[in-house]
């Protein structure tokens, strides 16, 4: 009803209750909230636009999953799409909202993998996807081509990129909490396609 009624979720008078009640229910607000529109609904939620994403990303930055509800979110998110292909079809909706996101509830689910050998290996064809490599001897190459890109779009060289932003976007995923400044940087970079790419393939290679 939140999400169909467009409410304001930042707003200074919800935002605080918004943020418990969702972080309360994590696995059914997620879903709700990042629901595509399907045949046959008798009501029409509206697109995932940026804006939306946007809110969501603020709502659940500081969440912290355990592994039920890692499970139940990657299954919820992948149940009409191709089952081959689950972390590549449940990745391309988690990375617009927040790698940061992706990368917490991909830490949880490689926790309860029995076969770890196995769950590795899924996660590197994960990262290899994102970056648009076919193997390991390509990944380099497709990591500076992402890092030049992103130079260029924001206007800064490189290091900036990858010692500021991306460090500090670990900080954050890995639980540190950022100052405002820093936290919208990223929020900022979030919404370049080239740099939630970036900071994706580096976070998921910490968990491998």
């Amino acid at each position: 009803m939140i999400r169909w009624f467009h409410l304001p979720l930042l707003s200074d008078q919800s935002l605080n209750d918004i943020s418990k009640l969702a972080q309360q229910y994590p696995v059914e607000f997620l879903l709700a909230w990042l629901e595509k529109n399907g045949e046959g609904q008798s009501y029409f939620y509206g697109d995932l636009t940026e804006a939306w994403l946007g809110a969501v990303r603020v709502i659940f930055r500081d969440w912290k999953p355990d592994a039920s509800s890692a499970s139940r979110i990657i299954t919820g998110l992948s149940k009409d799409t191709d089952h081959t292909e689950v972390l590549a079809n449940v990745s391309k909706l988690l990375l617009r909202v927040d790698p940061r996101l992706l990368f917490k509830l991909l830490s949880v689910w490689i926790k309860e993998q029995p076969d770890r050998s196995s769950a590795l290996e899924k996660l590197k064809k994960l990262r290899l996807h994102i970056a648009e490599a076919r193997i390991d001897a390509e990944y380099a190459a497709k990591f500076q081509t992402l890092l030049a890109e992103s130079s260029k779009e924001w206007g800064v060289d490189t290091d900036f990129i990858e010692k500021v932003i991306l460090k500090d976007a670990i900080r954050s995923a890995q639980g540190e909490v950022l100052d405002r400044r820093d936290e919208m940087n990223i929020s900022l970079a979030i919404s370049s396609e080239t740099l939630r790419r970036l900071l994706a393939i580096s976070l998921i290679k910490l968990i491998s």
